[in-house]
């Protein structure tokens, strides 16, 4: 994910939840908001930051990265060109405690 010099792109991040709760929205309180509504928004905001045809380059180099609770979500044809967040973003490791009893570099010591 680089950005071309010429003509750089955006990266937008979807994080579709599935999870515990529905949406407040009436028509969709027994089920969640379909795929094709964060697509849409998605498109809708490339299109805002790289408008018309000089845009079209730059919108076609942006990425889409998708994370999600629902592993559905990332098999769904909407989505065919995203990138998973998995694949791009990596939590924070500690470095492993000293063995010698000092402090490591967090200021941590080992018993």
């Amino acid at each position: 994910m680089v950005a071309h010099p010429s003509a750089p792109g955006k990266i937008v991040a979807l994080h579709i939840r599935h999870g515990d709760a529905h949406p407040l929205d009436f028509q969709y309180r027994d089920a969640y908001i379909p795929t094709p509504h964060y697509t849409s928004a998605a498109q809708d905001l490339l299109a805002t930051h790289f408008p018309g045809a000089d845009g079209a380059a730059q919108r076609e180099r942006s990425v889409v990265v998708v994370a999600s609770d629902d592993p559905d979500v990332y098999t769904d044809d909407e989505l065919a060109g995203a990138v998973r967040a998995q694949s791009v973003i990596r939590l924070a490791a500690h470095p492993a405690p000293r063995e010698d009893g000092g402090s490591d570099e967090r200021g941590m010591f080992r018993r």
